[in-house]
């Protein structure tokens, strides 16, 4: 099975980068951790979810939101915040990787079926959505 291979001494696992940004242009970046190598199809299912192919709704993929990281220097919520993350890239890693003290969210099957099931974003999810 591709997901079990072993690369470099460790199982194959695959970051999910994103980001999110202000309109201040404040960003605040993260990474999800998934078990497994996402596929080619997957990869391209999960793009083809995304509203112009790069946003979404974190708290929609059940993900990590990364906006309150920037409130520690805002105060909190403002007028430049939105409901949007932005996809930065995948990126296959080995689990002897630098990433020991990350925490596997899941399988890359798991979350590639969270975006399947995004007919259209739910903005509610966010708690920027009544600031648009």
């Amino acid at each position: 099975m591709q997901d079990e291979r072993q690369s470099g001494g460790g199982k194959t696992c695959t970051l999910f980068k994103y980001s999110y940004r202000d309109a201040g242009n404040f960003k605040s970046c993260g990474s999800v951790l998934l078990s497994g190598r996402l596929s080619q199809s997957e990869r391209q299912l999960i793009e083809g979810k995304m509203e112009s192919s790069e946003f979404f709704i974190a708290e929609e993929i059940g993900i990590t939101p990364l906006y309150a990281s920037l409130y520690a220097y805002s105060g909190g919520m403002t007028d430049e915040d939105h409901v949007w993350h932005f996809f930065e890239e995948f990126e296959d890693v080995c689990d002897s990787d630098n990433i020991a003290d990350m925490s596997c969210w899941g399988t890359c099957e798991e979350f590639a079926q969270r975006f399947e099931l995004v007919s259209s974003w739910n903005l509610t999810l966010s708690p920027h959505a009544r600031m648009t």
